[in-house]
């Protein structure tokens, strides 16, 4: 059984596997603006809110902006 914000669920979905990944730039020939990880070949969707999607194998996309400064990147907590 899965548990969503504390509550047991008998909804499970594969948003995606690690044998289907895409990386990349976020912008293409400007490796300062981060990267993306994209996994596939997940469960297929169905009702989901963007129609086209329906009957797609679901997907998750991950993306890694940097900041403009370095100070920004880094954050302690004490």
């Amino acid at each position: 059984m899965l548990e969503v914000l504390k509550k047991p669920t008998e909804t499970c979905e594969i948003l995606g596997k690690t044998e289907v990944k895409e990386t990349g730039l976020l912008e293409v020939g400007n490796p300062n603006k981060g990267i993306y990880i994209l996994y596939g070949g997940g469960d297929i969707c169905k009702n989901g809110d963007i129609p086209a999607e329906n009957g797609k194998p679901r997907k998750s996309k991950f993306k890694l902006v940097c900041a403009d400064r370095q100070d920004d990147n880094v954050k302690i907590i004490n």
